[in-house]
C-alpha cells in the first residue's frame, strides 16, 4: 500500500512541474491557485486512464522499464483525455502547438518519474 501512495504523490508533483514549466514559460502568476488550475485537468486525465490501465499495480513499477512502458501506453490515451478536460475547463480548444508541447513534456516527465522509481523499486 506504501507504494502506490508513493506513486501518488510523485504523480501529482509530475504535473506540479508540468504547471509551473508551462506558466513559468509564459510568465504567468505561479501561486498556488494558479499551478492548481493548470494542473488538475492533466493531472485527472493520468487517473482516469491510469487507475483502469494498472498504474498503481505492482507490475507497473517492477522495473524502470516496466514503470516508462506503463507511463508512455497511458499517456498515449490519458494525454488526449487532459486536453480535453483542459478545453472544456477554459472553453475553448488548444492551438495544436500547445498540444503537442503539454503533451510531449508531460510525457517526458512521466515516463521519467516512473522509470526512476521502479529502477529505485528494484
Amino acid at each position: 500500500m506504501g507504494n502506490r501512495w508513493i506513486l501518488i504523490a510523485g504523480d501529482i508533483l509530475v504535473f506540479v512541474i508540468f504547471s509551473i514549466l508551462g506558466r513559468g514559460a509564459h510568465q504567468m502568476e505561479l501561486g498556488a491557485a494558479g499551478i492548481v488550475s493548470t494542473g488538475w485537468p492533466f493531472l485527472a486525465g493520468w487517473l482516469i486512464v491510469g487507475i483502469p490501465m494498472g498504474v498503481y499495480r505492482p507490475e507497473a513499477y517492477e522495473s524502470a522499464a516496466a514503470g516508462a512502458k506503463r507511463a508512455l501506453l497511458t499517456w498515449i490515451i490519458g494525454g488526449p483525455v487532459a486536453l480535453v478536460l483542459r478545453s472544456l475547463a477554459v472553453g475553448r480548444l488548444p492551438h495544436w502547438s500547445f498540444a503537442i508541447i503539454a503533451f510531449t513534456t508531460s510525457l517526458v516527465l512521466l515516463v521519467a518519474w516512473r522509470a526512476l522509481y521502479g529502477a529505485l523499486k528494484r
